[in-house]
């Protein structure tokens, strides 16, 4: 009895398409694409042809398509920047304090935006997810401690929920939304809307320095 193959998320079997697509490559388009040799010339020019080829069928610019050797380098870059810096984000926030941290991941993020504005290269594209990953962990984390000085002990578990659950649902619209908005706006002009929510951030978060100073000076009097 033959076998039924389901491991598709780790291999699959090559199309016969694909197979012939890529023989004569693997027979004469054997160079680096990197390289300035003469065999690195047919994969530069197969390399350049399959991103055109991707750019159209996602509704993107060439420019804007970045291969990676897989899926775990891909998840690396954005994984990593993202939730790599929680490690020592707590103990940033015990000495600088939570506004302080959270103002730093706003300008990380504005980072992020100019970054993208450089280009789609993959120095470009890496360097912007490291800065948004950091951003948003600066961000996430500092909201987070803010939220558990904004309720009293018999609020804590609405509060959570209610904090918890417009999370999962502003993630899974967007999850949703942003093939339709990257394809629509392209990645740069999907950076660069987020300059007014950032500044509204920004701004939120000085009204509350300023309101907590002003709050221990009345305290202190």
């Amino acid at each position: 009895m033959a076998g039924i193959y389901l491991d598709y998320n780790a291999s699959t079997p090559i199309a016969l398409e694909v197979r012939a697509a890529m023989l004569p490559l693997l027979e004469m388009a054997y160079g680096n694409p990197s390289s300035g040799h003469f065999a690195s010339t047919p994969a530069k020019a197969a390399l350049e042809r399959a991103r055109a080829q991707v750019a159209a069928l996602l509704g993107a610019a060439p420019d804007e398509i970045v291969f990676t050797s897989g899926g775990s380098e891909a998840n690396n870059l954005a994984l990593k920047g993202s939730f790599l810096p929680s490690l020592f984000t707590g103990s940033l926030i015990a000495r600088f304090g939570v506004l302080r941290i959270m103002l730093t991941g706003v300008v990380l993020f504005i980072g992020h935006i100019l970054t993208t504005l450089t280009g789609t290269g993959f120095t470009s594209f890496a360097s912007a997810l490291v800065l948004l990953g950091v951003g948003w962990n600066f961000m996430y984390i500092g909201g987070t401690t803010l939220l558990t000085g904004t309720y009293t002990a018999a609020e804590k578990g609405r509060a959570q929920a209610i904090n918890d659950m417009t999370i999962f649902a502003v993630g899974l619209t967007c999850s949703f939304s942003a093939g339709r908005l990257l394809q629509a706006l392209g990645w740069q002009t999907m950076n660069v809307v987020l300059i007014p929510w950032l500044v509204l951030a920004a701004l939120s978060l000085l009204w509350l320095g300023m309101r907590q100073r002003s709050q221990a000076v009345k305290a202190g009097a």
